[in-house]
């Protein structure tokens, strides 16, 4: 996080560029985006403008994309974090007590694309060793994620893709009822995301996969917590 001083007016304003977004590379899986730019790391060279928010009053969001890994306390310098395709995730033993810490600590974790029986299965697999106290549930409808900034509750953009799957959008809250991530299951919100600037999505499908974002996005900033961490 790199910091100046500038003046505004009569008063000093400490200016930071913060680092909002990470993108996550975990055991079997390559997924990336960060600063709320958001791509699938085997598709970063089609990736131009995409999920960016550039500038809220006098804060500035860094630009640059940076992956990083459980593996990594790097990890810890990002509020949010991305992860896409845990139907093939796969972690490690350190990965599974980063990432505990992680969202102990006030972390949010967004988890998009993927879909069916099997990978549904094997990333609850791996959240017990995350998590072994901790289920994924259903997120009512009436959650304040779904209206904390856009009101998307009634909202409900179909799969990009196999559209027979039904999405579910998931969560899992910590001991104090914090909600630590939100999953996007049967879903790929970030493929409108990744395609917005192409004739590929439909566009009124793609405002509202954006609509998704943006309130995780606000929500996450706005409910931080330190969780349960020492």
């Amino acid at each position: 996080m790199s910091e100046g001083i500038r003046t505004l007016g009569d008063r000093n304003v400490r200016q930071r560029k913060l680092w909002l977004l990470a993108s996550l590379v975990l055991g079997a899986v390559a997924a990336s985006l960060v600063t709320l730019r958001v791509v699938a790391q085997d598709e970063a060279p089609l990736v131009k403008h995409k999920f960016t928010l550039a500038r809220i009053r006098y804060i500035d969001v860094n630009g640059e994309g940076h992956i990083v890994s459980f593996d990594d306390d790097e990890v810890f310098k990002y509020p949010i974090a991305y992860l896409c395709e845990v139907g093939f995730l796969d972690l490690s033993e350190k990965e599974a007590h980063n990432m505990r810490e992680y969202l102990l600590r006030g972390g949010f974790l967004i988890v998009d694309d993927f879909r069916g029986e099997r990978e549904i299965e094997n990333f609850k697999a791996q959240l017990k060793m995350v998590f072994p106290e901790h289920s994924l549930e259903e997120l009512p409808r009436t959650h304040e994620i779904f209206k904390c900034f856009y009101d998307i509750s009634n909202l409900l953009p179909p799969p990009p893709y196999a559209r027979s799957f039904i999405p579910q959008y998931l969560g899992m809250s910590d001991d104090k009822q914090r909600l630590m991530m939100v999953v996007d299951y049967n879903n790929d919100i970030s493929e409108y995301w990744e395609w917005s600037n192409d004739p590929f999505m439909p566009i009124e499908e793609t405002n509202e996969a954006y609509k998704y974002g943006v309130n995780y996005v606000v929500y996450a900033l706005t409910h931080w917590s330190r969780g349960n961490a020492p």
